[in-house]
């Protein structure tokens, strides 16, 4: 088993992601914020932390920015299955027909 060695000082530096979120790495004390990163951490209560460069302050984003997912074609093709199968039925119930 590999041992730690507990005398190299480490810092966190943080990337902040795009609509909201952040990516953290691990440096040594003397190595420089990588360009993106912070050396701002982040509350823990943030539900969806932000990063405002002018402020350089964490903040959580709008419930507005959380992207939606996007209907795969299967799923669009599921859909308008469903669709033709309905007017289908509901044709059917019109004409009083008994299937």
């Amino acid at each position: 088993m590999e041992e730690i060695d507990n005398s190299i000082k480490q810092k966190l530096a943080y990337k902040p992601m795009t609509p909201y979120g952040f990516d953290v790495v691990i440096l040594t004390e003397n190595e420089a914020l990588p360009n993106g990163f912070t050396d701002i951490k982040p509350a823990a209560n943030i539900e969806r932390p932000v990063f405002d460069e002018i402020s350089q302050n964490w903040s959580s984003a709008s419930k507005s920015v959380i992207p939606q997912p996007q209907p795969s074609s299967e799923q669009l093709a599921i859909n308008q299955l469903g669709l033709q199968v309905a007017a289908l039925a509901a044709k059917i119930e019109g004409s009083g027909n008994n299937v």
